[in-house]
């Protein structure tokens, strides 16, 4: 379970990001931030859709290559609505959807709980029958590409050892990751973890955490402190 419940709040203060491309996809990293991940089995979307969106990112790519770094208020909206499109894909059902047996998502689901509160901090988690979305915290030194390629290999191998298929490849390569920027957008991230079985038509789907929506918030909500100190965007500069 994670360090605390729901009032849990993103630390405001998220260092400097940092640029990596594990795959095709652009990722962006912050120390001490909380993300929204999500990655896909192998079959869950045609090649063709793939290059397609590889393609679309081809402008934020160029436009991000020589940076080092990214300011804290860097956005990257064609990113975001990109990725939008393919969770609506995702939601489709495509491929054979192997995570609707028990015995497959329980393999996700132990490894995805098999090293919270020591690697990472778990914060909503949703395993859907061909995708898997997490908001995840990584413990101070920990990479969030480690965490992520840790899930994917182990249960890699131990579908396929369910399945009598040694080797054969589970996951896409890539995974989606965006890091969570205020405590309106974590509330909004975990809610949309947790509707998203019921929004796929999964009722009593056992493979969601939390089973609630976060509450909206209150006066006594905790805010985040004022950041106003931190360097500017460089978009701000020009």
């Amino acid at each position: 379970m994670p360090r605390s419940e729901f009032n849990y709040l993103p630390d405001p203060f998220f260092g400097v990001y940092r640029h990596s491309d594990w795959q095709h996809l652009p990722h962006v990293h912050a120390y001490g931030a909380i993300y929204s991940c999500c990655f896909r089995l192998i079959d869950s979307m045609p090649q063709e859709l793939l290059r397609e969106w590889r393609l679309q990112l081809d402008d934020y790519m160029a436009a991000i290559t020589s940076d080092e770094c990214l300011g804290i208020n860097r956005h990257t909206p064609r990113y975001d609505q990109d990725s939008v499109a393919v969770q609506y894909y995702l939601s489709a059902g495509a491929g054979e959807c192997i995570l609707r047996e028990d015995r497959f998502a329980q393999v996700v689901w132990n490894s995805l709980w098999f090293r919270d509160n020591e690697e990472y901090y778990l914060h909503a988690v949703a395993i859907m029958p061909n995708h898997v979305h997490v908001i995840v915290e990584p413990a101070d030194g920990i990479m969030l590409s480690n965490v992520t390629r840790n899930w994917k290999s182990y249960t890699a191998h131990e579908i396929n050892k369910l399945r009598a298929t040694p080797g054969k490849k589970v996951w896409l390569s890539e995974s989606y990751d965006h890091i969570i920027r205020n405590e309106d957008e974590y509330r909004n991230q975990v809610n949309y973890v947790v509707r998203n079985p019921v929004s796929a038509g999964l009722h009593n789907w056992q493979w969601v955490w939390p089973i609630q929506e976060l509450p909206a918030p209150t006066d006594d909500w905790p805010r985040m402190p004022d950041i106003s100190w931190l360097p500017p965007d460089a978009d701000d500069q020009a």
